[in-house]
């Protein structure tokens, strides 16, 4: 192994301990933490950012729409949503790998409750977050600009050939 295989590996491994131990905790790391961890690594796509992503992608091969109506998203998405449904508001997160975490981190915190769901509740499971830190915005009908969020919404639907007996039907800030 030469030095600059060594470099590499040492810098992806460092990112993907930072972002680990900042996702952990359910926070979104600010703008300028992301551009400071990005200088120690030429990689694109650490593990952990694959694996979020991945999670999230087979979430909406199962019928999710996380990622359809909810990641990445525009304000001009947001406004022709408003203006399309009649839903009271529209929002989104951040970016892909922040909501895989944030997902996955609320399934994790909260497994006796879904295992009670699964063996005794209704078709759907609402579980709510707060967050110290902003993880997507919310624009509410009426509203000009979106406001930013730490609350999100995790929903689950049962589904019984679903690893686990289920899926993420959506999640998204509110």
């Amino acid at each position: 192994m030469n030095f600059l295989q060594l470099k590499r590996i040492t810098s992806s491994f460092l990112l993907g301990l930072f972002i680990s131990l900042f996702f952990t905790s359910c926070e979104q790391p600010d703008a300028s933490f992301i551009e400071e961890m990005q200088q120690y690594s030429d990689l694109e796509d650490t593990s952990l950012q694959q694996k979020n992503a991945g999670f999230l992608r087979q979430q909406e091969r199962l019928g999710g729409h996380t990622i359809e109506r909810h990641v990445g998203k525009s304000t001009t998405y947001l406004r022709n949503r408003l203006n399309s449904s009649s839903i009271s508001a529209a929002s989104t997160f951040y970016e892909l790998n922040q909501a895989g975490q944030l997902i996955v981190n609320t399934i994790n915190a909260n497994r006796s409750r879904i295992n009670n769901w699964i063996t005794n509740g209704s078709s759907r499971l609402t579980l709510s977050y707060t967050h110290r830190k902003n993880v997507g915005v919310v624009l509410r009908r009426g509203q000009n600009n979106p406001n930013p969020s730490r609350k999100f919404r995790v929903i689950l639907q049962k589904r019984s050939n679903a690893p686990n007996g289920y899926y993420v039907l959506t999640s998204y800030p509110n």
